[in-house]
């Protein structure tokens, strides 16, 4: 199964500057089910091209995102993104819980 975790970029809140730190939670995560594959695509250090990263979503199953308050309206433009590609999807952080 491969499972990309997704650390949505575009904060509200002006901290994008401030928080540029690896996303230890998705890291975490991923190596808590080391039978299966998995990427991770942050959005305040990849590059952002649509097409690729509709690429990338057609290549995985699951797709799973962390997101704070401040990233909540691009985590959900992402995850309609990953539902369109057929992905089971998951929202996990503060703001979804």
């Amino acid at each position: 199964m491969k499972i990309l975790y997704v650390n949505p970029g575009k904060l509200n809140s002006g901290l994008d500057a401030i928080v540029k730190g690896a996303p230890l939670n998705l890291i975490t995560i991923a190596a808590m089910v080391p039978e299966h594959h998995a990427e991770l695509f942050d959005f305040k250090m990849d590059k952002y091209i649509e097409e690729d990263f509709r690429t990338l979503l057609k290549d995985s199953d699951i797709v799973a995102i962390m997101s704070l308050t401040p990233q909540i309206n691009h985590a959900l433009v992402v995850a309609k993104m990953a539902k369109e590609e057929g992905c089971i999807t998951i929202l996990k952080k503060y703001h979804p819980t």
